[in-house]
């Protein structure tokens, strides 16, 4: 336990030296003391001895919170960001949370992408001063896509917006660690705004070229930029939205590249997929029947919640991709 010092803000000097000479030497033997003994020991009152010991027991010795008042306080500090499609984000459990990491997996043309794009859109339109951040990983139009899901779900709002819209093409793994180290030290982008979202298409597409194979160095990159990203969320108190695609061999289930080591990394994954019997039968055992009871025509795309912190997983829900990106309904 720590020993007395003078340097403390609630005892004095003078306290100190009262103290030491009663053979009281570290916070600990004041805490076992009765409020009247210490009083008597550093020739005070006993209110102010009773308020020294709180003092001490509040830095030395916190109280336990339960697991409702842990609970409380982190839904305190977390807010919710609509991915723009009420249905997806009702799979979520309310939206994209902030200080947390949600992956979007899925085979070509499920949709990945322009979730990315209908969750930066609806991100700009609904705040006055939230930045996203937009790393793509290849030559998709963002800003125009963007753009246009705008003008589409929210005409009233100005495209003055898309100047908080900070896109950057980024295309190996050492670049990513950069951008991420200067926004965790807050050196980008400007401070008119606070970064909120930041997305990462694809993130895959970015590490998987460094942790090919067997190097040592590849995968110790991989494990600095996971626990970059999730430093990063819970920092500055952002959403992190990325995609990966499907892999598989030998004709195994396909599973969400980077492996094993990767799937601790976001606290969220959906599984995207198109709404027909061969993009179906990719999906998990466990997400399989779910979907095939969700599924209805090919024009459709389904959701699948296969890992969440705080939302039942194995549920689904259908979607369709339209000019207004990722919509209810057509």
């Amino acid at each position: 336990m720590s020993r007395l010092s003078a340097d403390d803000t609630v005892l004095s000097a003078a306290d100190i030296v009262r103290l030491r000479a009663a053979g009281l030497t570290c916070y600990r033997d004041l805490l076992r003391l009765s409020d009247a003994q210490l009083a008597t020991a550093a020739q005070t009152t006993q209110d102010r001895a009773r308020e020294i010991q709180n003092d001490i027991a509040q830095r030395i010795a916190p109280c336990a919170l339960s697991a409702a008042q842990m609970l409380s306080e982190l839904r305190a500090s977390l807010q919710v960001l609509s991915t723009g499609c009420s249905c997806i984000d009702e799979l979520l459990g309310g939206g994209l949370l902030t200080g947390q990491v949600t992956e979007i997996v899925g085979s070509s043309a499920t949709g990945k992408t322009q979730l990315c794009f209908s969750a930066a859109a609806n991100v700009l339109a609904t705040s006055e001063s939230a930045q996203v951040v937009f790393i793509d990983s290849g030559s998709s139009t963002c800003i125009a896509r963007v753009q246009e899901i705008l003008r589409a779900q929210h005409p009233s709002v100005g495209e003055e917006c898309l100047g908080r819209l900070r896109m950057l093409r980024v295309f190996d793994a050492d670049a990513l660690g950069d951008v991420l180290q200067q926004l965790a030290q807050a050196s980008w982008p400007s401070p008119a705004g606070c970064v909120r979202l930041l997305v990462i298409d694809s993130v895959a597409s970015i590490l998987a070229p460094a942790v090919g194979g067997q190097h040592t160095q590849g995968h110790a990159l991989l494990a600095s930029i996971a626990i970059q990203l999730k430093q990063l969320a819970q920092q500055l108190n952002i959403a992190v939205l990325m995609t990966n695609y499907l892999v598989s061999a030998d004709r195994t289930v396909p599973r969400p590249a980077l492996g094993v080591m990767w799937a601790s990394v976001p606290h969220t994954r959906v599984l995207l997929a198109s709404a027909t019997q061969n993009q179906t039968q990719e999906l998990p055992p466990s997400a399989g029947a779910t979907a095939s009871a969700v599924a209805c025509d090919e024009r459709s795309r389904l959701a699948i919640l296969v890992k969440s912190s705080v939302a039942a997983c194995g549920r689904a829900a259908r979607f369709y991709l339209g000019e207004a990106g990722v919509q209810n309904s057509l």
